[in-house]
């Protein structure tokens, strides 16, 4: 049979079609509407991929090609070599034909996105009602109809079989598809088209993700491998969704989740019966050895047992974890940690456990973790005796909520950290425990100074900064130099913000000297690993006082230092400040193109925001993406493109919806730099890279 080339147009629409019913699901839940048909399906398609990381995109089109090209070498497969070469003309005609008039709404793929043979019905259901005269259910006699149905299904069976089988796209790009979906385009749903309707809540958007997760996911295998069944799997998803809101957060969890499980199912279990010849020796009079073997049999059974309670609570806890209850967690932790132990020592082991799951809650992004060392605390003040002990207990209740509280979009855990260190305070009494007393001041000025970010207002800010002038009253440069420089850098950051809120030069400069000070400790060359962080932190400080007096020198000695921060962050593993960094210099490089005439800075500066974007997507910071996206759509707006207009709106917004008031500020003056300069700005519209 002679080789038959399929149309390049409907091979391209196919591929599409195939990709863009993954990609949809799980925009679907999402609420991303999802325009029917081929052509539609192509455009809505890339929309999408435009939202991505360049690596991502990178990834999908190359996704996308390897399929295409797979199907064009399989294509005549599908078609047998005994047909007559009319039918099966006549066959390929038909589904070039047919596949523009497909209409596939996201609900219907949805439903059977993982089954390639419900896929391949669903294409068929939708040819036969598009052409009905050409595929119609075939009789026995219609070989035309059978041909073109049986093509139809065949290829659209195979092709979703090899895209699903792509390593590449379900152990990776999907989920990096749902997250960008769902962390940087929630209210994508009000910039398309209208008319579809969205899903009916968060949770059920998430949960579904997750579901599809576990559907597609290594991990998952394995944990069916080890016994746990589809509807235990389900039910882990259905309690991370109701506990978690960020998309990347629920996968962190569920991830650890499933871990949990498989071992729960791979630990062998311990039964050892205890067993002795007392009889057999005392039958034959050997009393002493009978009693000795009673006391052999004693201490074995004692330790079985011991070992035995050591089980039980272990499996106790990775189900209290599994069923996601922090309070019976920290129960079980407690007892395995003084099963045993002399009276009195309580205090001490709940301390250790705190720090360990604080530091992995923290380090990890972990809120399970963190709502685990949470209640520890509360057990720390059960058993607290002495107002060091009672104080400590207060400070790490505080410092718990402080850092739930970063992650939450209510302010409630930041207020109950206030009330928490205040308590602490109350406790520690300056002249008994300077030391202490200090520390919670600036953990307390830490806390004010998140609220106020969030409910601008002078009172919270100037509560922070007198927190932090008390503090600094202990910690000074002489008795505690590396806790005073923290501190100093702290009060620099709580300076910026009121230059912030109050577009005061005069702050800012204050915010600079608090820096400066600090980095009189924190050098570079004494190998200070706080050296980076702090020069970054000034940095920051020029670009907002060079922006609030147009002035190019503090914008460009920020730029300058920025540039020898980001090798320093790289060579310490600091990959956090490392993106932060580069979303400075974007933003600076930005200002210098709009504020100084320098248009080739508009590449640099674009540059460095989807390094900044790339590095930010690996550490779970979806607040920091999204500020990075605004301004990257900023300086791309100087083009006009109406795309760039929606993204920095689409990331505006997701930043307003977290109450973040003080962000929203400074994106809005970033936005206005430049904005009296007309003509500078138009002037650069053509110099787009």
């Amino acid at each position: 049979m002679r080789k038959i080339v399929p149309n390049a147009e409907t091979l391209g629409g196919f591929t599409s079609v195939l990709f863009g019913a993954s990609v949809f699901a799980a925009a679907t839940a999402s609420g991303l509407p999802v325009p029917p048909g081929t052509a539609q399906v192509s455009f809505g398609l890339s929309t999408v991929i435009g939202h991505l990381t360049h690596r991502r995109r990178f990834h999908a089109e190359k996704i996308i090609a390897d399929l295409r090209r797979q199907i064009e070498e399989d294509w005549t497969s599908h078609l047998p070599s005994h047909a007559d070469p009319g039918q099966i003309e006549a066959a390929i005609r038909a589904f070039d034909e047919v596949l523009p008039l497909i209409e596939i709404s996201s609900a219907e793929v949805v439903g059977r996105r993982l089954d390639p043979a419900r896929m391949a019905d669903l294409f068929l259901a939708k040819a036969e009602a598009a052409l009905p005269d050409v595929y119609r259910p075939a009789s026995r006699h219609d070989a035309d109809a059978r041909l073109a149905r049986a093509f139809l299904a065949d290829l659209t069976e195979s092709a979703y079989r090899r895209l699903l089988a792509m390593p590449e796209f379900t152990g990776s790009l999907a989920p990096a598809i749902w997250s960008d979906l769902l962390g940087q385009m929630d209210r994508v749903e009000d910039q398309l088209t209208t008319g579809f309707e969205a899903t009916t809540g968060r949770l059920d958007t998430i949960e579904a993700l997750l579901r599809t997760a576990l559907a597609t996911g290594q991990q998952a295998q394995t944990a069916r491998a080890s016994g746990i069944t589809d509807a235990a799997l389900v039910a882990l998803a259905s309690r991370v969704a109701a506990d978690v809101r960020d998309p990347e957060q629920a996968f962190r969890e569920l991830e650890r989740a499933v871990d949990l499980a498989i071992t729960v199912q791979t630990t062998p279990s311990q039964d050892t019966p205890a067993l002795g010849q007392v009889a057999r020796l005392s039958a034959e009079g050997q009393h002493d050895a009978a009693g000795e073997a009673i006391d052999a049999a004693l201490a074995e059974a004692e330790a079985a047992h011991t070992a035995r309670v050591k089980a039980l609570l272990e499996a106790g806890l990775q189900q209290d974890l599994l069923r996601r209850d922090p309070d019976a967690a920290a129960t079980r932790l407690f007892r395995l940690a003084t099963e045993g132990t002399v009276p009195g020592t309580e205090f001490d082991a709940l301390s250790a456990l705190w720090m360990e799951w604080f530091s992995r809650g923290r380090d990890k992004a972990l809120i399970l973790d963190l709502e685990v060392a949470g209640a520890l605390a509360v057990k720390m003040a059960e058993f607290a005796r002495t107002p060091v002990q009672q104080g400590t207990a207060a400070n790490y209740a505080g410092i718990i909520q402080h850092t739930l509280g970063e992650r939450r979009p209510d302010m409630a855990a930041l207020h109950a950290a206030v009330a928490s260190f205040e308590e602490a305070l109350a406790i520690w009494d300056r002249a008994d425990n300077p030391t202490l007393w200090a520390k919670a001041q600036m953990n307390l000025a830490n806390s004010q100074h998140a609220i106020a970010q969030r409910d601008p207002g002078n009172d919270r800010l100037n509560r922070a900064i007198a927190a932090y002038d008390a503090a600094l009253a202990v910690r000074t440069r002489d008795s505690a130099a590396s806790d005073w420089a923290m501190t100093q850098m702290n009060l620099g950051t709580a300076l910026r913000t009121l230059a912030e809120l109050e577009a005061s030069s005069d702050a800012a400069t204050e915010s600079l000297a608090a820096i400066d000070a600090a980095l009189t400790v924190r050098t570079r060359s004494a190998g200070e690993p706080g050296w980076a962080v702090t020069q970054l932190n000034r940095a920051m400080t020029l670009r907002v006082r060079g922006e609030l007096q147009r002035d190019i020198a503090d914008l460009q000695e920020a730029l300058s230092a920025l540039h020898e921060v980001v090798p320093i962050c790289a060579e310490q593993g600091l990959t956090y400040y490392r993106a932060l960094a580069d979303r400075e210099r974007g933003a600076l490089c930005a200002d210098l193109a709009r504020l100084g005439g320098q248009s080739d800075l508009l590449a640099e500066a674009r540059s460095f925001f989807q390094r900044a974007l790339d590095g930010l997507g690996t550490d779970g910071a979806p607040l920091d993406r999204m500020v990075a996206t605004a301004m990257d759509a900023c300086v791309d707006q100087i083009a006009g493109g109406a795309e760039d207009a929606e993204r920095f709106d689409l990331a505006r917004r997701g930043i307003e919806d977290r109450g973040e008031r003080l962000l929203l500020r400074g994106l809005d003056r970033f936005a206005g730099i430049g904005a009296a300069s007309g003509a500078a700005a138009a002037a650069l519209v053509s110099e787009r890279p």
